[in-house]
């Protein structure tokens, strides 16, 4: 049984198709004790297109609403606040982010302090506080180019849209995984980019099947020129998916 003070593996990221499926296990198994969720085509969110997009799903974008660009945009500004502060990933360990995998060198690296994280779990976001800052890998060098902020797995959108207007920004999460069948690691048909994407395929291979991967994440790169490039998926120029 695994214990709920135990860093939460659920809310960290990283390119899940650069990572080995064995240290991806390892990992998984450090995940903070949550509900079970529902499957995920009964969850809310759309869910991407088949292949290897099958194993993302997002929220839905709203109307906006009075207020919904002032709140984002003090989010963002307080995120490049942020940044302002642990350009260098010195500063940031010592403020409490830890690598995530530190054994494995990632193209783009996420550094998550795992106190802000458990603290979203009810609910609440802090600008100042997101769960990881990430850095692009640039050669030798490491470059802060945003920060991610997490929420619990089984927030509703309603929760999702208090902490992060939807009308601006899409949450997403990562679902439909097989884990792979013992002695099968580099098998291609499993993990997030894997062709399985579906409990009785999953279980023919072998592999164990979980509906949903982590918890819900949104990222915000503040030095992007507007808005629709701050609230990517993914880091603007890098082709990298930074989880």
């Amino acid at each position: 049984m695994l214990r709920r003070n135990v860093p939460p593996a659920t809310l960290v990221s990283l390119d899940m198709k650069m990572v080995p499926a064995l240290v991806i296990v390892t990992a998984l198994s450090l995940a903070v004790v949550l509900p079970s969720p529902a499957p995920a085509d009964e969850m809310p969110g759309m869910s991407m297109a088949s292949g290897p997009m099958s194993h993302m799903s997002m929220t839905s974008l709203r109307p906006p609403v009075t207020g919904d660009r002032e709140r984002a945009a003090a989010i963002v500004a307080e995120a490049k606040t942020v940044m302002e502060r642990y350009t260098d990933v010195a500063t940031a360990t010592r403020d409490g982010y830890a690598k995530f995998l530190p054994t494995i060198e990632l193209p783009m690296e996420h550094f998550t302090n795992y106190a802000y994280a458990r603290a979203t779990l009810g609910g609440h976001l802090d600008p100042a506080h997101p769960t990881s800052l990430i850095y692009a890998r640039r050669g030798s060098h490491l470059q802060l180019v945003g920060v991610m902020y997490t929420a619990d797995r089984a927030a509703s959108e309603d929760r999702l849209n208090a902490m992060v207007p939807l009308s601006v920004a899409q949450w997403h999460r990562h679902v439909k995984y097989c884990f792979p069948a013992a002695g099968s690691q580099g098998d291609a048909r499993f993990g997030l980019g894997g062709s399985i994407d579906t409990q009785a395929a999953c279980e023919s291979a072998g592999g164990r099947w979980t509906p949903q991967l982590f918890g819900w994440m949104v990222h915000v790169w503040p030095l992007e020129k507007n808005s629709k490039a701050q609230w990517s998926v993914d880091h603007p120029g890098d082709d990298k998916h930074a989880m």
